[in-house]
């Protein structure tokens, strides 16, 4: 993948040429109400981050709780909704073994309502006040998750980074990402950054058109071991509509940048013929033929 430093860089005649897009990247720094955020992106259509699972707060509200000394957070089960506050505690003789002492344990049981209950013994105050918080709370690594998925998948954007961290968000994707951006930035004091990046600047061009080529490859790739595996009518159905997503990406990448991905667009049509979706192309063709093919109707004798 291209290093962001082949592609940062805008061309002299940068005020005249056609905006491709832009380099995103972000610094993130504290914490993000859910209520805050789901307000500021109420009129955009923009879905909001989820808010934390009863699991996953409870999880955050004993591992605040047990910061400091020699206290452990600890599952008591595989799924998380029962957990112990542990001591560890060393022998004062020897020094060479530990032994562990459960303090409190902490339990998500159903109540009367249906709903969830947190049930703690003996009882600590402060662990349900902990909880009721991380359960309206979205913490950094939060908000970067779905920033990702808000980059990818809302903005059309493709990484540049093979491990992530910076991204391309072409033109027509801008206006979704800087949404985004304004509804946290009205939350936390969150920070973004871009780059332009302009379609006569062949070094960007090559850049993400590289990005693309292993985003758009290792999707297909995914398809592929889908289908070598063998599908189904309508898991093949779905495989190729990912496959024809794909290639419709392409186009959309092509006309923002001017450049064309021949390649690509191979790939997917070698894709598109593979045997698993061969069925879906008979069945097509039978339905063209005989649009009440595979129904049944009642007899009229």
């Amino acid at each position: 993948m291209t290093s962001l430093s082949t592609i940062i860089a805008a061309p002299a005649s940068a005020a005249a040429s056609p905006l491709a897009g832009a380099m995103v990247w972000w610094r993130l720094a504290g914490d993000v109400s859910v209520d805050c955020i789901t307000q500021a992106l109420a009129s955009t259509g923009i879905v909001p981050p989820a808010a934390p699972t009863d699991e996953t707060a409870l999880k955050r509200a004993l591992a605040k709780f047990a910061r400091g000394g020699r206290k452990l957070a600890r599952k008591m089960d595989g799924k998380g909704r029962r957990l112990a506050v542990v001591r560890e505690m060393a022998d004062e003789s020897t020094q060479d073994d530990l032994d562990y002492d459960i303090e409190i344990r902490a339990t998500l049981e159903q109540n009367s309502t249906g709903g969830v209950s947190l049930v703690t013994r003996p009882y600590t105050p402060e662990i349900h006040d902990a909880y009721e918080a991380a359960r309206e709370t979205l913490t950094s690594d939060d908000i970067g998750l779905w920033l990702v998925r808000s980059a990818i998948v809302r903005a059309d954007g493709v990484s540049l980074r093979e491990g992530g961290g910076v991204y391309f968000v072409p033109a027509h994707g801008l206006q979704a990402w800087r949404a985004v951006w304004e509804a946290i930035r009205s939350c936390a004091a969150h920070k973004t950054f871009e780059v332009p990046a302009f379609a006569d600047d062949d070094s960007a061009v090559e850049g993400i058109l590289d990005s693309l080529t292993q985003a758009v490859e290792t999707g297909l790739a995914q398809i592929e071991s889908k289908a070598d595996e063998g599908l189904g009518d309508r898991a093949a159905a779905t495989q190729r509509k990912r496959v024809e997503d794909l290639r419709a990406r392409v186009a959309r990448y092509e006309g923002v940048l001017g450049a064309k991905a021949t390649h690509l667009h191979e790939a997917c049509d070698k894709l598109a013929a593979h045997s698993a979706f061969g069925a879906l192309a008979k069945l097509g063709e039978s339905v063209a033929d005989d649009p009440f093919a595979g129904l049944s109707f009642p007899s009229l004798a």
